[in-house]
């Protein structure tokens, strides 16, 4: 899934809303070292002129 900038940065500022959903809807838990990815993923993607990562699709 692509995410525009503000989409990244809605997700990014209401991140564990989204992960409790996840949570409840699968009956799975995300652990810390995704949330981390998670999180460094959705904030270079909503502030991609201060992190310039090659690694962003």
């Amino acid at each position: 899934m692509r995410l525009n900038q503000n989409e990244a940065y809605y997700i990014l500022t209401n991140l564990d809303e989204f992960v409790a959903s996840f949570e409840k809807g699968t009956e799975k838990k995300v652990t810390p070292g995704a949330m981390r990815i998670i999180q460094e993923i959705l904030t270079e993607a909503s502030f991609p002129e201060k992190t310039r990562s090659k690694f962003l699709h």
